[in-house]
Protein backbone atom coordinates (compact mmCIF):
# COMPACT_ATOMS: atom_id res chain seq x y z
CA UNK A 1 0.00 0.00 0.00
CA UNK A 2 0.89 3.67 -0.10
CA UNK A 3 2.30 5.83 2.65
CA UNK A 4 0.13 5.94 5.75
CA UNK A 5 0.02 9.58 6.76
CA UNK A 6 -0.44 12.79 4.88
CA UNK A 7 2.17 14.24 2.52
CA UNK A 8 0.89 17.55 1.18
CA UNK A 9 1.61 21.16 0.37
CA UNK A 10 -0.99 23.93 0.45
CA UNK A 11 -2.00 23.15 -3.17
CA UNK A 12 -1.28 19.45 -3.71
CA UNK A 13 -1.59 16.02 -2.15
CA UNK A 14 1.07 13.37 -2.80
CA UNK A 15 0.99 9.59 -2.98
CA UNK A 16 4.29 7.77 -2.53
CA UNK A 17 5.62 4.37 -1.56
CA UNK A 18 3.29 2.27 -3.66
CA UNK A 19 3.50 -1.50 -3.82
CA UNK A 20 3.89 -1.38 -7.61
CA UNK A 21 6.85 0.96 -8.02
CA UNK A 22 9.05 3.80 -6.85
CA UNK A 23 6.86 6.59 -8.24
CA UNK A 24 5.61 9.68 -6.41
CA UNK A 25 2.29 11.05 -7.69
CA UNK A 26 0.76 14.50 -7.15
CA UNK A 27 -2.86 15.68 -7.41
CA UNK A 28 -4.29 19.21 -7.04
CA UNK A 29 -6.72 20.06 -4.22
CA UNK A 30 -8.39 22.85 -6.24
CA UNK A 31 -9.98 20.80 -9.01
CA UNK A 32 -10.51 17.20 -10.00
CA UNK A 33 -7.56 16.13 -12.08
CA UNK A 34 -5.68 12.90 -12.68
CA UNK A 35 -2.63 12.01 -10.65
CA UNK A 36 0.64 13.20 -12.23
CA UNK A 37 3.91 11.31 -11.80
CA UNK A 38 6.37 13.91 -10.43
CA UNK A 39 9.34 11.80 -9.36
CA UNK A 40 10.68 8.70 -7.67
CA UNK A 41 11.46 7.66 -4.13
CA UNK A 42 15.11 6.83 -3.50
CA UNK A 43 16.46 3.84 -5.38
CA UNK A 44 15.71 0.77 -3.38
CA UNK A 45 18.02 -2.03 -2.49
CA UNK A 46 18.05 -3.79 -4.87
CA UNK A 47 17.43 -1.01 -7.41
CA UNK A 48 13.96 -0.84 -8.97
CA UNK A 49 12.42 -2.73 -6.06
CA UNK A 50 9.04 -1.28 -5.09
CA UNK A 51 8.68 0.45 -1.70
CA UNK A 52 5.52 -0.24 0.29
CA UNK A 53 3.96 0.44 3.68
CA UNK A 54 6.07 3.48 4.64
CA UNK A 55 4.71 6.15 6.99
CA UNK A 56 4.18 9.67 5.65
CA UNK A 57 4.50 13.11 7.26
CA UNK A 58 4.92 16.70 6.08
CA UNK A 59 5.91 20.13 7.30
CA UNK A 60 4.26 21.81 4.27
CA UNK A 61 7.54 22.34 2.41
CA UNK A 62 8.94 18.82 2.63
CA UNK A 63 7.37 15.39 2.76
CA UNK A 64 8.92 12.52 4.70
CA UNK A 65 8.72 8.75 4.18
CA UNK A 66 9.55 6.81 7.34
CA UNK A 67 10.41 3.10 7.31
CA UNK A 68 8.60 0.74 4.96
CA UNK A 69 9.47 -2.39 3.04
CA UNK A 70 11.19 -3.09 -0.29
CA UNK A 71 9.28 -5.73 -2.23
CA UNK A 72 12.38 -7.57 -3.44
CA UNK A 73 13.18 -9.92 -0.58
CA UNK A 74 10.67 -8.22 1.76
CA UNK A 75 13.44 -6.05 3.24
CA UNK A 76 12.15 -3.80 6.05
CA UNK A 77 13.87 -0.44 6.55
CA UNK A 78 14.21 2.17 9.30
CA UNK A 79 15.37 5.07 7.11
CA UNK A 80 13.71 8.49 6.69
CA UNK A 81 13.53 9.99 3.18
CA UNK A 82 12.97 13.72 2.67
CA UNK A 83 10.93 14.81 -0.37
CA UNK A 84 11.14 18.39 -1.65
CA UNK A 85 7.54 19.28 -2.59
CA UNK A 86 6.75 21.47 -5.59
CA UNK A 87 8.07 21.38 -9.11
CA UNK A 88 8.43 18.35 -11.32
CA UNK A 89 10.44 16.27 -10.99
CA UNK A 90 10.67 16.58 -7.24
CA UNK A 91 13.88 15.84 -5.32
CA UNK A 92 14.37 13.12 -2.70
CA UNK A 93 17.23 12.61 -0.26
CA UNK A 94 18.13 10.27 2.58
CA UNK A 95 18.06 12.33 5.79
CA UNK A 96 20.49 10.06 7.61
CA UNK A 97 17.89 9.73 10.37
CA UNK A 98 16.43 6.41 11.46
CA UNK A 99 13.38 5.09 13.26
CA UNK A 100 14.19 3.22 16.49
CA UNK A 101 13.63 -0.06 14.58
CA UNK A 102 12.74 -1.29 11.11
CA UNK A 103 9.02 -0.66 10.80
CA UNK A 104 6.20 -0.83 8.28
CA UNK A 105 2.41 -0.44 8.21
CA UNK A 106 2.40 2.10 11.04
CA UNK A 107 0.66 5.45 11.42
CA UNK A 108 2.54 8.56 10.23
CA UNK A 109 1.59 11.95 11.71
CA UNK A 110 2.75 15.55 11.36
CA UNK A 111 2.92 18.08 14.20
CA UNK A 112 3.67 21.28 12.28
CA UNK A 113 3.18 23.52 15.34
CA UNK A 114 6.04 21.78 17.16
CA UNK A 115 8.04 20.66 14.09
CA UNK A 116 7.86 16.91 14.71
CA UNK A 117 6.84 13.82 12.77
CA UNK A 118 5.59 10.69 14.51
CA UNK A 119 5.40 6.97 13.79
CA UNK A 120 2.95 4.95 15.91
CA UNK A 121 2.31 1.21 16.00
CA UNK A 122 3.21 -0.93 13.03
CA UNK A 123 4.91 -4.18 12.28
CA UNK A 124 8.50 -4.72 13.39
CA UNK A 125 10.23 -7.85 12.03
CA UNK A 126 11.46 -9.04 15.44
CA UNK A 127 8.51 -8.85 17.87
CA UNK A 128 5.74 -8.46 15.26
CA UNK A 129 3.08 -5.84 16.02
CA UNK A 130 4.32 -2.97 18.19
CA UNK A 131 2.76 -0.23 20.33
CA UNK A 132 5.66 2.23 20.10
CA UNK A 133 5.10 5.95 19.45
CA UNK A 134 8.31 7.65 18.33
CA UNK A 135 9.12 11.14 17.11
CA UNK A 136 11.76 12.96 15.11
CA UNK A 137 12.20 16.64 14.35
CA UNK A 138 11.55 17.79 10.79
CA UNK A 139 15.10 19.20 10.89
CA UNK A 140 16.66 15.83 11.85
CA UNK A 141 19.73 15.13 9.75
CA UNK A 142 21.15 12.07 11.50
CA UNK A 143 20.60 9.79 14.45
CA UNK A 144 17.52 7.98 15.66
CA UNK A 145 14.00 9.06 16.45
CA UNK A 146 13.19 9.08 20.17
CA UNK A 147 10.58 7.11 22.11
CA UNK A 148 7.54 9.29 22.80
CA UNK A 149 5.26 6.77 24.53
CA UNK A 150 3.12 3.73 23.84
CA UNK A 151 -0.26 2.97 22.33
CA UNK A 152 -2.60 0.93 24.55
CA UNK A 153 -2.19 -2.12 22.30
CA UNK A 154 0.29 -3.34 19.71
CA UNK A 155 -1.18 -3.03 16.22
CA UNK A 156 -0.53 -2.28 12.57
CA UNK A 157 -2.50 -0.57 9.78
CA UNK A 158 -3.87 2.04 12.20
CA UNK A 159 -4.93 5.40 10.82
CA UNK A 160 -4.83 8.75 12.55
CA UNK A 161 -4.80 12.48 12.68
CA UNK A 162 -3.17 15.23 14.69
CA UNK A 163 -4.40 18.45 16.25
CA UNK A 164 -2.08 21.22 17.42
CA UNK A 165 -1.88 19.52 20.83
CA UNK A 166 -2.53 15.77 20.39
CA UNK A 167 -2.05 12.77 18.14
CA UNK A 168 -4.84 10.27 17.48
CA UNK A 169 -4.70 6.63 16.42
CA UNK A 170 -7.84 4.95 15.09
CA UNK A 171 -8.51 1.30 14.39
CA UNK A 172 -5.80 -1.04 13.24
CA UNK A 173 -5.28 -4.75 13.14
CA UNK A 174 -3.71 -7.51 15.26
CA UNK A 175 -5.35 -10.94 15.04
CA UNK A 176 -8.50 -9.12 13.94
CA UNK A 177 -9.79 -5.57 13.40
CA UNK A 178 -9.50 -3.04 16.27
CA UNK A 179 -12.24 -0.42 16.77
CA UNK A 180 -10.52 1.84 19.32
CA UNK A 181 -9.52 5.52 19.03
CA UNK A 182 -6.55 6.58 21.17
CA UNK A 183 -5.32 10.06 22.01
CA UNK A 184 -1.81 11.03 23.15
Amino acid sequence: GGAQGSIRSSDYGYVASTATGLDIYRFPFASPAPFTNVGDTLDASPPTSAMASAMGATDGTYGFLMGGQYSAGNVNVDSVTKITLGGSPIATADTGAELTAERLSALGLSDIANSYMYSAGGNDPAPGYVNTIEKGAFSISSGAFTDHGDLAAAKQANMGSASTTHGYSAGGYTSGPINVIEKW
